[in-house]
């Protein structure tokens, strides 16, 4: 006879029989139960493996494999449930290093930004499908809901809005306008639409539009520069 470890569980009825008071040291064969047990023993710590340094346990470590043969106490047990590849498991106040994450649901996150896949100084990448290239939008951007954004922000393409538009919210309406309140157009600079209460008074590009909110008649509703500079012509409109 021999051991079945670490094949399988040896058995006390077969490889390690147990002698009761009445055997004989032939029936079952003591010295066969020796070597089995000799057997057993040997291929526990062939199985298990040696290590010269640690000859007893670590507390809170685990037991890893240090190459073929050898053994040790390491890698520090973690408090609470260890994390498993197959369970459904939370984990909270975990530091996620390079990972690879496949049709991720993330929930309320904070995204820094070499966060970004392909970040580099240039603050260029991807983000879910959206292309970031120095601080600027280059594909499709889908929303369901609000998007909040602080700070100058530049759209490479097409912009479909479905639904009512705020456009500086925040801003209240200026006395004579302002040269940040307002809506700009094309890549001459400050060429747009503004909009203020009383006459235009703010410089702007020779052709914009001043929208202002108390005109109270066909000459004082609507103004447009023509000057490249702070003068303002009216533009009659219908009583």
């Amino acid at each position: 006879m021999s051991t079945n470890y670490p094949g399988s569980l040896d058995s006390a009825s077969t490889t390690l029989p147990y002698p009761t008071s009445n055997d004989d040291r032939n029936s079952p064969s003591l010295a066969s139960i020796s070597d089995n047990e000799h057997d057993a023993i040997i291929a526990t710590e062939t199985y298990l493996g040696t290590n010269s340094t640690q000859t007893a346990p670590v507390s809170g470590t685990f037991l890893t494999s240090a190459s073929n043969g050898t053994s040790i106490w390491a890698n520090t047990v973690p408090a609470g449930t260890v994390v498993g590849t197959t369970d459904t498991q939370t984990l909270t106040n975990k530091t996620l290093t390079s990972p690879t994450l496949n049709t991720p649901t993330i929930n309320n996150p904070t995204l820094n930004t070499d966060t970004v896949i392909g970040y580099t100084t240039a603050d260029s990448g991807t983000l879910y499908g959206i292309s970031i290239t120095s601080s600027k939008i280059s594909s499709a951007l889908s929303l369901t809901s609000t998007l909040s954004v602080t700070g100058n922000t530049t759209l490479s393409g097409t912009l479909g809005v479905t639904n009512q538009t705020t456009l500086q919210g925040a801003s209240a309406i200026p006395s004579g306008g302002l040269s940040t309140v307002g809506l700009l157009l094309s890549s001459v600079s400050g060429f747009g639409i503004y909009w203020g209460s009383g006459a235009p008074t703010l410089s702007a590009a020779q052709g914009s539009l001043y929208l202002r909110s108390d005109g109270s008649s066909t000459s004082t509703r609507l103004y447009i520069n023509t000057s490249g500079s702070t003068t303002w012509t009216n533009v009659t409109t219908a009583a």
